[in-house]
């Protein structure tokens, strides 16, 4: 009855004359919302994320805040004003679009309101916006557009004099070149200019990045040992600053480093505690770099079915929440050297297929789970074999049997949760139960049992 009822209020309220006024109410009331804790409009000295609680309200608040949007960034509202409104309310949000599957959603509101025409009054936020969106957008491994727009959001930091926003987007330039290997990126020069920034930078977050960025441009050069402990700084200021994305990006940085330098000891405890940082702020980022850790440590440790599973899953969140990997990590860790590694050791490519297959059908919960173990299991014994189940369809209750039609449909996750109009973490959270009470252990095998069902 929730739609309808819906649908019913919003008659009255447009019978009423009073609906512009009461969207505009609505709007300011998320905006506040949202900026309760941005630690650049409270403190301009400091630029770090947000707290789980924040998420948590956002996520609960999301169709508000979409509503919110929608309004605000309309055909009309250039014409009325209220373009600066959803700027700022784009900004706001952008921290809780990347860690959490919204990506694409976060990205497109970020671009619309930053096609607002630039006042004194909007100059910064759209700079802000623009880096922001470009942040995503490398992401999203979307390297061409990334580029543009973030060298638009620092010629706006020029036109203000703002050399600590100049110092911001420079550095976020850099980690493109770096991370995505962007070979048309000057990256010399963009480090020559940080460089002459570099005294003037109060903002100990910046100090942070820059200090991540230098320790990537010494492991791109070989130079592990100084790469390990620009990072350790760098963690040492996020950890300060209560920074959650400085914490994650150094803590899955320092562990991707260990593996490669053969030291599982250390690797694993780092990338085991990105997984559980990860799923405490619902950071997909941060939880994907940790299962592709644990793979390579995995191949390392001759696990090859593990290694297979765990890469899987991370090829699944890709797929689901459109993550990729940076090339630069691919070809620092000697990614398909690691692959043909593993399945020289399983011996049997069959098998290692269907490892991969089982690992990608994982709900996220279940890698997770799965990646927190240390277990080597046996390999699938035929790469379509699936477990029987003697459970009866009433073991699922009405929403888990919902969620196991639309999984035998081929629903992804993400569909799944706008289907029946609940969050992805929810569907998550349905899927691992229905694994449990059906004793199986992937997505296919949910869709088989649906089918053997009358």
């Amino acid at each position: 009855m929730l739609e309808p009822i819906r649908q019913y209020c919003r008659e009255r309220l447009e019978e009423s004359g009073e609906t512009e006024r009461v969207r505009e109410r609505q709007a300011r009331y998320f905006l506040t919302l949202a900026e309760e804790e941005d630690p650049e409009e409270a403190e301009p000295e400091l630029r770090g994320s947000r707290s789980i609680a924040w998420l948590e309200r956002m996520e609960t608040e999301r169709g508000n805040i979409r509503a919110a949007l929608d309004w605000s960034l309309d055909e009309d509202a250039r014409a009325d004003g209220r373009a600066e409104l959803g700027l700022r309310l784009a900004v706001a949000l952008w921290w809780y679009w990347q860690t959490h599957d919204y990506l694409v959603e976060g990205r497109r509101c970020l671009e619309r309101a930053s096609s607002a025409e630039s006042n004194p009054g909007t100059t910064s936020w759209r700079a802000r916006a623009l880096v922001a969106a470009g942040w995503i957008a490398q992401l999203q491994a979307d390297y061409g557009e990334m580029r543009a727009m973030v060298e638009e959001g620092v010629a706006l930091y020029r036109e203000l004099g703002d050399r600590e926003g100049i110092a911001t987007g420079l550095i976020d330039l850099a980690f493109a070149a770096v991370l995505g290997e962007q070979h048309d990126i000057p990256l010399p020069a963009v480090l020559e200019e940080i460089e002459e920034l570099k005294p003037e930078l109060r903002n100990p977050s910046t100090i942070a990045h820059l200090l991540v960025l230098e320790g990537l441009v010494a492991g791109s050069r070989g130079d592990l040992e100084l790469s390990a402990k620009l990072h350790g700084e760098a963690l040492e200021l996020f950890r300060g600053l209560r920074d959650m994305q400085g914490i994650f990006m150094c803590v899955g940085h320092l562990g991707i480093m260990a593996w490669v330098q053969g030291d599982h000891e250390r690797a694993v405890p780092l990338l085991w505690e990105g997984l559980r940082l990860g799923w405490e702020a619902d950071y997909k980022v941060m939880l994907q770099v940790s299962l592709y850790g644990l793979a390579g440590v995995a191949t390392r440790l001759e696990q090859p079915v593990r290694a297979a599973r765990l890469w899987g899953a991370v090829e699944n969140m890709q797929e689901d929440y459109s993550l990729h990997i940076a090339p630069m990590a691919h070809s620092f860790t000697d990614y398909e050297g690691h692959l043909s590694l593993a399945r020289s050791q399983l011996g049997d490519e069959e098998s290692f297929a269907a490892a991969w297959a089982e690992g990608k059908a994982m709900s996220l919960e279940q890698a997770i789970d799965y990646g927190l173990g240390t277990e080597e299991p046996a390999p699938p014994a035929t790469p379509g074999a699936h477990m029987e189940s003697d459970r009866s369809p009433a073991t699922l209750t009405r929403r888990e049997r919902e969620v196991a039609d639309l999984i035998g449909q081929g629903f992804s996750n993400h569909r799944i949760a706008a289907e029946l109009g609940i969050t992805g973490r929810t569907v998550e959270t349905h899927v691992s139960r229905i694994l449990r009470k059906l004793g199986i252990r992937s997505r296919t095998q949910i869709a088989t049992w649906v089918i053997e069902q009358p």
